[in-house]
């Protein structure tokens, strides 16, 4: 049975505009002490990586000192996406234009978006289902839409287990567009669950996995501000789907 996901902590205030679907929101209370959290983690290791290297560090070509870099990278990597990755949600809490459609041909536009949230530039890596013409072209939120799924995807290729396909699957239905990424995995407990769309939490499954436990958040509130909806299933205990709706028209 399909749960439809709610932000979680956000506090409510006045909308930006009435084209926002009439949802005003603001970071929960505690988002700063969180994401102090989240980067004094990165800075230890970071400290820890770069004290070892200068005192025991003697072949940088050698196992252990590349672990020490390996760790350093990892943290580089992971402060970058958090940042990248509240910036989003800043832009996404405050933008007035969030709802603004853009026409686009559905198979290109899918395409490109797939390569950047990890499906790989021919999809090769997942099995992919447009149940609509791949030339069709649809009117959509353009800007909530791609950082949504972006989202969607890259947590999908991320947690796939290894050796599996995720799938990826869009259809027309009730004047929107609504997609599904699947993927096979462990998943979430059902207790875990119902924490999604709460800010920086992860599951056991993401644990070691990089991240910081924004990307649904981020991904509710892109397709909240814009009159969206996002589901989340467990169809058989091997297997995870996220469903995720947006208003959308076809262009004839």
């Amino acid at each position: 049975m399909p749960t439809p996901l709610a932000l979680r902590g956000f506090r409510p205030v006045a909308p930006a505009s009435s084209g926002t679907a009439g949802v005003g929101l603001a970071v929960p209370a505690d988002f700063q002490r969180q994401l102090a959290h989240e980067l004094k983690n990165h800075i230890a290791s970071l400290q820890s990586a770069s004290y070892l290297l200068s005192r025991h560090g003697n072949d940088l070509m050698a196992e252990r000192e590349r672990r020490w870099l390996a760790t350093s990278d990892r943290s580089i990597e992971g402060m970058r996406r958090l940042v990248e990755q509240v910036e989003q949600l800043e832009r996404a809490l405050a933008d007035a234009d969030l709802g603004r459609r853009e026409t686009v041909e559905l198979r290109a536009w899918l395409n490109a978006l797939g390569a950047r949230g990890g499906v790989g530039e021919d999809g090769s890596a997942w099995t992919w289902e447009v149940a609509a013409e791949p030339s069709t072209r649809w009117s959509l939120p353009r800007q909530a839409a791609d950082e949504a799924w972006l989202c969607l995807f890259a947590n999908a290729a991320r947690f796939a287990e290894p050796g599996t396909r995720p799938a990826l699957r869009i259809r027309g239905r009730d004047g929107g567009l609504e997609l599904e990424v699947e993927n096979a995995g462990t998943g979430l407990s059902a207790e875990e669950a119902g924490r999604l769309g709460e800010p920086f939490f992860q599951g056991q499954n993401a644990r070691g996995q990089g991240g910081a436990g924004l990307g649904i958040s981020l991904a509710l509130v892109l397709l909240t501000r814009c009159g969206g909806v996002v589901w989340h299933e467990r169809p058989a205990a091997d297997r995870t789907v996220f469903r995720s709706w947006i208003p959308a028209e076809r262009v004839r």
